[in-house]
């Protein structure tokens, strides 16, 4: 991976291309951002670099080191996941004494550092502290806030951003071969990770929820209160109200297995893309812009049965639903009053 081909993140890599030319590289990083972000795509970029035996602002791929960099085989690169204490004072602590074989540097990349314990964190602050000259570590998190302050304050902090949904679909298309219609859709879901996008393209699960949603929105027209609350039930046994924690192995060359599952909060969110295409298409009568443009009959039926503020209703309403799911009412009491609610006011 170089800097080249990650999308977007230029004010990241500005500020570490930047270090690499001046030779001022920091001892420690903190790359925050959320799961499928692109953390360690970063990292593994800015070290293939900082390793290079042309000691440019890019890795130039071809030599020896960018080579064991590829296979995740550097002698002077170390993967450490989640450690616990005892991993931290053996596998950087007594490990970053020894200077490196074949480099000027020698690296640590912590996966799901926030993960530590407090003790572990404690561990490794004693060496950020006083790392020898060569040393650099990454530590890679979901939310830096779950580091401790004074690990915080000793490291340069770089935040993974949100890519722009110009930056995401093209990729989707060229590179996964994604079909248009279905790029719009999880490109509009992702909310500008990518990563989370080119999971989704390939999940079943989303597949599914995605026709669950244009099931339910044609449904609900003609529901008793019975059928609403048997439909509430089969959907919060379906979506369960938070995703299963992931797990994750020890074996930095393994391939994290992130479940292929949509919760029910998500749902919701295919929901509300659901009703705002049809009250775009209401107000434009085009297709440009809408997210569920396969589904354009089923859209210009409901967009010519419902009005505005029905619709601005519905909106509202899944919204609060989802505030009630984070609230922990549970997701067949919020179905419950969700689908009743939309059913009295179509």
């Amino acid at each position: 991976m170089t800097f080249a081909e990650i999308i977007g993140q230029e004010e990241i890599k500005n500020h570490l291309q930047s270090a690499l030319q001046q030779h001022k590289i920091s001892h420690a990083y903190i790359i925050n951002g959320e799961a499928e972000s692109g953390k360690k795509l970063m990292a593994e970029a800015f070290v293939a670099a900082l390793l290079c035996a042309e000691e440019g602002i890019e890795s130039c791929g071809v030599c020896k080191s960018c080579h064991q960099m590829l296979t995740h085989n550097h002698p002077d690169v170390k993967y450490v996941i989640a450690p616990t204490v005892d991993e931290v004072r053996e596998q950087i602590n007594g490990d970053i004494i020894v200077k490196p074989y074949s480099s000027k540097h020698k690296v640590y990349i912590v996966e799901h550092a926030e993960e530590m314990t407090v003790n572990a964190q404690n561990a490794l602050l004693k060496t950020i502290e006083e790392p020898p000259e060569y040393g650099v570590i990454l530590l890679l998190v979901n939310n830096d806030q779950r580091l401790l302050q004074t690990i915080r304050s000793r490291c340069v902090t770089l935040n993974i951003k949100p890519l722009r949904d110009e930056q995401i679909k093209p990729r989707l298309i060229e590179t996964f071969h994604v079909p248009d219609y279905e790029a719009n859709v999880l490109t509009a879901f992702a909310q500008g990770n990518l990563g989370r996008a080119v999971r989704l393209a390939k999940s079943e699960a989303f597949v599914e929820a995605r026709k669950d949603v244009m099931r339910l929105s044609a449904k609900v027209t003609n529901m008793n209160d019975a059928e609403a609350i048997e439909l509430a039930k089969e959907l919060s046994e379906t979506y369960k109200s938070s995703r299963k924690k992931q797990t994750y192995s020890k074996d930095p060359n393994a391939t994290e297995e992130i479940p292929d599952e949509i919760s029910l909060p998500e749902f919701l969110d295919l929901l509300v893309v659901w009703y705002r295409d049809v009250l775009l298409y209401k107000a434009s009568q085009k297709t440009s812009g809408m997210i569920y443009s396969d589904a354009l009959h089923q859209i210009r039926t409901q967009a010519a049965k419902l009005d505005y503020e029905t619709l601005e209703w519905i909106l509202k309403s899944i919204e609060k639903t989802k505030r009630q799911l984070q609230s922990n009412v549970s997701g067949e009491v919020a179905l419950d009053s969700l689908l009743l609610s939309i059913k009295e006011n179509y």
